[in-house]
């Protein structure tokens, strides 16, 4: 829960970024928008425990590494 006093504080702070030229809401998507990598990491340990066999697991970790991550991975 916000307080009043900091709600209107954080409300004061995005029209000073507005005001400046900046985009309150393009700075705050940017701030939770994981990269590609930790996506990809966030999927691998949720689905880990629905791989059955130990190959899966391994072949899809390195099928990342290998072919995806280097182009894709630091774009959120």
């Amino acid at each position: 829960m916000v307080s009043l006093a900091e709600a209107r504080d954080k409300a004061y702070q995005n029209r000073k970024l507005a005001r400046a030229g900046g985009d309150p809401l393009a700075e705050k998507r940017k701030a939770r928008t994981p990269t590609f990598q930790e996506a990809a990491e966030q999927t691998f340990q949720a689905n880990r425990a629905r791989w059955r066999s130990e190959k899966t697991v391994k072949a899809w970790h390195q099928g990342m590494k290998k072919h995806v991550l280097p182009k894709l991975g630091a774009l959120p």
